[in-house]
């Protein structure tokens, strides 16, 4: 972003509508939380928070209106990061303290017109225990660039030095996409058709998956991704009856040049999912990393493909299937955790959103599910979490025999 407006992708302004639509006003903004314990400098780790947010002009713009399209202008560039004491009440956990306070910070949302679009709370609980929350709008930052604004905080804390401006903050024009289409064939089925009932986000607990699941990975040559693909796909089958679908997942949408970018890049795709007769086995993985890379390769689900898909009577995908991994905040001598916040919003009717911990023994996985209630059920978003992990733990236990090698979702 340079001193003139910079216009949203379409991706971006349709996350900013349908935010101004919604009864959530926090439904985009984006919370973390990380439990620290050590002796933290919590005024040294404010500063280096500050210093990164101000040198991403975006994250201190707001959302303005001009022409009749949503654009990012400079508010002034003003910096929201801020030490604030946590009390923790006797007989209380830190880390359910910590998630209470996050998930209230998430429900005063971030205001896109006012700006900024991101901020961070530092976090006093105790002698040598704080917390760590950023609060981040999804039409500047995705769970890449999440990950890159924890790193530099960590960075700049350690060396007590501003970082460097980057030498982009908006992504360029995006690259040449297939020309938006319906899905060929048949309308897939909609596993969660709408019943005209106004939206109730619901979530359920975060649940750590069962190890594993990288080692099977590799013992059918495919990637995590592609493993918990096609659990979801068999879970949506036996819970709710569906056998030809689409399930959307994010893409990255970043080249080569772009492992640096702090920007919302995110591009949603969508899968065709074809649920095997009789359950699903090892040799059915390599049609499902199939399916994926036809996803991929496909157009994005944006503006222009869904009008194609409304247009042919098809129905955007009603559950998505996400994995990211987690945001990790490295402070000389101390200890961190990563926090899974599960907030009750429903930006899909039905969200099943996996986080990877990578510095965490085995790599361990969270699940957190986020869904209309209206349109799923507590009930069923119950049993298909419940069924989805017993599925992923018959794969787990199958011999491998497959020869595909899948994409990975992180998004």
């Amino acid at each position: 972003m340079t001193g003139a407006d910079a216009r949203l992708t379409p991706e971006q302004a349709g996350l900013w509508y349908e935010e101004q639509v919604s009864d959530v006003p926090s439904l985009y903004t984006e919370p973390t939380a990380i439990l620290i314990e050590g002796p933290l400098d919590a005024a040294r780790l404010r500063a280096a928070a500050a210093a990164v947010l101000g040198s991403r002009p975006a994250l201190g713009a707001a959302v303005r209106v001009r022409a009749g399209w949503p654009v990012l202008a400079d508010p002034g560039g003003r910096v929201d990061a801020v030490l604030e004491d946590l009390p923790l009440p006797p007989g209380a956990e830190a880390a359910d303290v910590l998630r209470e306070r996050a998930l209230a910070l998430w429900r005063d949302g971030i205001d896109p017109d006012r700006g900024p679009l991101a901020a961070v709370r530092i976090q006093r609980i105790a002698r040598d225990l704080h917390g760590f929350v950023l609060l981040a709008h999804h039409v500047v930052v995705d769970g890449w660039s999440t990950r890159l604004l924890v790193r530099d905080i960590a960075r700049a804390y350690a060396s007590g030095e501003a970082p460097a401006a980057p030498r982009h903050d908006r992504a360029p024009a995006p690259p040449r996409m297939p020309p938006a289409r319906p899905f060929a064939g048949p309308a897939p089925e909609d596993p969660f058709p709408a019943a005209g009932a106004a939206p109730r986000g619901a979530s359920l607990p975060p649940t750590a998956l069962p190890d594993g699941v990288d080692e099977a990975a590799l013992r059918f040559a495919v990637t995590p991704f592609t493993l918990h693909m096609a659990a979801f796909q068999e879970a949506l089958h036996q819970v709710v009856g569906v056998r030809t679908f689409l399930v959307g997942f994010p893409d990255a949408g970043r080249g080569r040049h772009d492992g640096d970018r702090v920007d919302s890049m995110v591009r949603m795709r969508a899968v065709l999912a074809r649920v095997p007769v009789g359950g699903l086995r090892a040799e059915h993985l390599e049609e499902v990393c199939e399916a994926v890379f036809d996803g991929l390769e496909g157009p994005a689900l944006d503006p222009a493909t869904l009008r194609a898909m409304a247009q042919a009577g098809q129905s955007p995908p009603s559950a998505v299937l996400a994995l990211d991994t987690v945001p990790a905040l490295d402070l000389p001598g101390c200890s961190t955790r990563w926090l899974p916040l599960a907030p009750p919003r429903a930006r899909f009717p039905l969200g099943f959103l996996l986080f990877r911990e990578e510095h965490a023994a085995g790599g361990r996985t969270w699940l957190v599910v986020e869904y209309d209630a209206a349109r799923v059920g507590d009930r069923t978003a119950r049993e298909l979490a419940d069924r989805y992990a017993t599925v992923l733990a018959g794969l787990r236990a199958q011999p491998g025999a497959g020869t595909a090698a899948g994409p990975g979702g992180d998004g």
